[in-house]
């Protein structure tokens, strides 16, 4: 069996499109941006989410492995209804920028089958309260305050938030260091 290690150096001398190793500013243009769920298969878009999972865990938290058959779920539903997932800006480019945010980061999270077929395409006020069962770290984002009253929603700027929080762990599970963009120019 021949075994390939890709050197640091190895990663930064890629020059293609999609070989590439993105300094900080373009990897966070993406990781905000990027469809993962439409641009990325189901499982590596999956893998993306368990390295976010246990890179959120801590000493304080039990070291058990993943659970096999873990799902994405879109938080807002990929048909969302807008008397159930109401929007702030009704018009044409309100819907285009929902409908773009929709397959980003900030939108999925992890959930076993069985709860991803029970969320369903609920408004927020009914999927929330299932999501914070779970117990992975993923999740524990939908336990905060801001979420627990009646009013609380799920929109854009929330989405966009989360991807934010979700992209400075991503970018310590996988870092690029300043020595190596110097090293790269």
């Amino acid at each position: 069996m021949v075994h390939f290690q890709l050197t640091l150096d190895t990663l930064l001398a890629l020059k293609g499109d999609s070989q590439i190793w993105p300094d900080d500013d373009t990897f966070r243009s993406a990781w905000l941006s990027r469809p993962l769920y439409q641009s990325l298969r189901a499982g590596k878009t999956r893998m993306l989410l368990e390295a976010l999972e246990l890179a959120q865990r801590t000493s304080k938290q039990e070291n058990v492995p993943l659970p096999g058959g873990l799902t994405i779920e879109h938080v807002m539903p990929q048909a969302w209804e807008p008397d159930e997932w109401p929007i702030a800006d009704p018009a044409e480019t309100g819907k285009v920028i929902r409908n773009q945010l929709l397959h980003t980061i900030g939108n999925l999270t992890l959930v076993t089958q069985p709860l991803n077929s029970a969320l369903s395409r609920g408004p927020f006020k009914n999927k929330r309260p299932e999501i914070t069962k779970s117990l992975l770290m993923l999740n524990s984002y939908f336990q905060r305050d801001e979420f627990c009253s009646a009013t609380a929603v799920w929109n854009e700027e929330i989405i966009m938030k989360r991807s934010s929080e979700l992209f400075i762990v991503a970018k310590n599970v996988w870092p690029r260091r300043s020595s190596e963009l110097e090293a790269s120019r």
